[in-house]
């Protein structure tokens, strides 16, 4: 049975073939066959054709993507190191500025202080700096910045200080009018300073310069303690009392400057 299937196919095939070489008949059919089998191929390949469309879009996403947060990366260093290069230029200008401060004719020396923590209350207003005694600060000694007058060390230690600031309720120095030359005591207030006791007659005006009189023994003259920006009288009183802005930064400043202006306890003792 099965030679004899195998014979009729044979048989049928030479025909086959006899056939389309003498009438080329598969020539004569090809663009038919064509025009069938081309949409069927078109149609089976279409699941390809998308499979490979979304893998591409994805890749191109992947990359865009992939870009962007390289290039968010790069804007973010350059940010940084654009506002660390600001703050070095401004920490700079700060130093420069400490540094050129008058201070030689009325101190022995000067030392630049960095700020460690602040303090700020109704009641209390001070700052922490990182100089002690072992860098040779005292109680009572004056703190400037390059603006004006920030305070005075109230407690010191082997290591590190604390500034009580003009601004410190229990704070008090003697200051002087650059435009009249009069002499005020200036309390601290919790926020500003504080002129109490003021004659009604003097010379006041709102908008005046106040700077350290020298006269306490404890800051040098001549440098900025604040502007006066409201007067007002008391009723039934022969003085005003005049509320004054600080010059200093205080609480915003990163350093500050320490002044000998006066002979420590060790040193008289040596002199003797």
């Amino acid at each position: 049975m099965l030679w004899r299937k195998l014979t009729g196919s044979l048989i049928l095939a030479i025909a086959l073939i006899s056939v389309d070489y003498r009438y080329a008949v598969v020539d004569r059919a090809t663009p038919l066959l064509d025009l069938i089998i081309q949409p069927i191929m078109v149609v089976a390949s279409l699941p390809q054709q998308l499979i490979d469309s979304v893998y591409t879009h994805y890749q191109g996403v992947e990359a865009l993507a992939e870009e962007n947060r390289k290039l968010r990366q790069q804007l973010l260093e350059n940010v940084f190191s654009s506002r660390t290069l600001e703050a070095l230029e401004d920490e700079n200008r700060r130093l420069r500025t400490l540094a050129q401060l008058d201070v030689q004719e009325h101190s022995k020396q000067a030392l630049v202080a960095v700020v460690t923590k602040s303090n700020t209350n109704a009641f209390r207003q001070t700052i922490t700096i990182n100089r002690g005694t072992r860098d040779g600060t005292y109680v009572g000694q004056p703190v400037l910045d390059e603006r004006g007058v920030v305070g005075q060390i109230s407690n010191t230690s082997l290591f590190q200080s604390t500034v009580l600031l003009v601004t410190d309720v229990s704070h008090a120095l003697m200051v002087r009018n650059a435009r009249t030359d009069d002499r005020y005591l200036a309390h601290g207030n919790g926020q500003g300073l504080t002129l109490k006791f003021v004659p009604r007659h003097n010379d006041l005006k709102s908008g005046d310069i106040l700077l350290t009189s020298g006269l306490d023994e404890t800051y040098p003259e001549q440098h900025l303690v604040g502007k006066v920006t409201q007067i007002a009288a008391q009723p039934g009183r022969d003085f005003l009392e005049a509320d004054v802005q600080a010059g200093a930064q205080l609480h915003r400043n990163r350093e500050v400057l320490l002044v000998w202006n006066r002979e420590t306890p060790e040193e008289v003792a040596d002199a003797d």
